[in-house]
């Protein structure tokens, strides 16, 4: 077939080409208008370990990351969303469809979306849940990890403050001369 020929053939039906282009414009139009807009609305947590820069550190932010990840779609939050946002048109169960979590393998980036009608909304839950999911997860991180160290400090110090009030014991019990100099600690 010649370029000549071509030519031809879409002079022919070049009435036909642009009806099917209106006709699928138009199709598309009332697609778009029928169906329900769909906002989303997403946050990016960034899970690490302060004040240290090893391998192990950066596993165990990864390992963190994944464990993060449980947090926001979990019922305690949901409930605690609907309650801070006041809207009462939603079900947990329907919130719960809405949020998403993603944690890409070897990440330390927890993305957090929230897809909904209302834009304001999506974007009012993304925030709230994910703070929400952040004051939860330090509080378990803090009430787990920290809480150890702390009940070993204070048993620390509780022995030596034992110590130094049986040692300040004998030497207030032992008679004292003028010359004589007690040192505590």
């Amino acid at each position: 077939m010649q370029p000549r020929q071509i030519v031809e053939l879409i002079r022919k039906w070049f009435w036909l080409i642009v009806l099917a282009a209106l006709i699928g414009a138009a199709a598309g139009l009332a697609v778009n208008h029928i169906l329900p807009k769909k906002y989303q609305a997403s946050t990016t947590v960034f899970v690490n370990s302060p004040n240290h820069i090893d391998y192990n550190s950066l596993l165990g932010a990864q390992q963190a990351a994944k464990a993060f990840t449980s947090f926001p779609q979990s019922q305690p939050i949901l409930e605690a969303a609907m309650q801070m946002i006041g809207d009462s048109s939603l079900s947990e169960t329907q919130l719960a469809k809405m949020v998403s979590v993603q944690n890409n393998l070897d990440s330390q980036y927890v993305i957090i979306q929230v897809d909904d009608s209302n834009p304001v909304r999506a974007a009012r839950l993304a925030s709230t849940i994910t703070s929400l999911s952040i004051n939860q997860f330090q509080g378990t991180i803090i009430n787990g990890t920290n809480t150890k160290f702390l009940k070993n400090e204070i048993a620390t110090l509780q022995n030596q403050i034992n110590s130094q009030e049986q040692e300040l014991i004998t030497l207030q019990s032992q008679p004292s001369s003028p010359q004589q100099t007690i040192q505590i600690g």
